[in-house]
Parts: C-alpha cells; sequence; structure tokens
C-alpha cells in the first residue's frame, strides 16, 4: 500500500477592529495535509487505520478512518512526523478483527528550512 502527501497551508485573516486593537497576534498557521493511499487489493477491506509518531517506527497516534482512501490531517509547526497505514477486515460472524501489516513509512516534517 502506498500513502501520497497533498499539502493545503491554511491562512488566517487577521483583522484589526477601530481603535487600533484587535487582531490574531498569533503567527503559527496550522498546516493542513492530504493523505491518500491505493487500496490493497483484495477485496472486502473494512477500513484503514493511520498511525503517526514523532519518531520512526513509533507511532503515538492512531486513527481509525472508516472504509475511505483519503483523510485531513492538521499538523503542528515545527514538527517531523511519520506516518504509516494499515487495512482491517472485521469477519462479522467471528467478532475478529484482521489487520495487515503497516505499509512504507513516510516521513513529513513542517520544519521550516
Amino acid at each position: 500500500m502506498r500513502i501520497f502527501i497533498l499539502i493545503f497551508f491554511v491562512f488566517f485573516l487577521i483583522s484589526c477592529g477601530g481603535g487600533g486593537g484587535g487582531g490574531n497576534t498569533n503567527n503559527e498557521n496550522p498546516l493542513l495535509i492530504k493523505l491518500y493511499w491505493d487500496p490493497p487489493a483484495p477485496e472486502g477491506i473494512s477500513g484503514y487505520k493511520l498511525y503517526i509518531g514523532y519518531e520512526t517506527k513509533k507511532y503515538e497516534t492512531i486513527i481509525d478512518v472508516g472504509n475511505v482512501t483519503e483523510k485531513l490531517l492538521e499538523l503542528d509547526d515545527n514538527e517531523t512526523y511519520y506516518i504509516a497505514c494499515t487495512s482491517y477486515f472485521i469477519n462479522i460472524p467471528d467478532n475478529i478483527t484482521e489487520e495487515s501489516d503497516y505499509s512504507n513509512e513516510i516521513e513529513y516534517s513542517t520544519k521550516k528550512k
């Protein structure tokens, strides 16, 4: 399974009200990335999970995205992320979940160069 990244930058409009006050003084802009992946060949996939961490192969966050092949994520500024994906199948009569091995891991950095 291959994972791809589409990057979106989100910018917030900063407005100043009358009297010279107001406005957002936070200079950090969140970074949105759109992850999408090719589904594996076998039919009957019940869903996908994204694994996200700050170190390679050490995933701190697991997101069950359901049976879709894309997900929009908001990332913090000045971090390096490691992301992998799995697919899973739920055998309903037996209520057993089988999960695939991890996809190839991708590394993505939001650090300014």
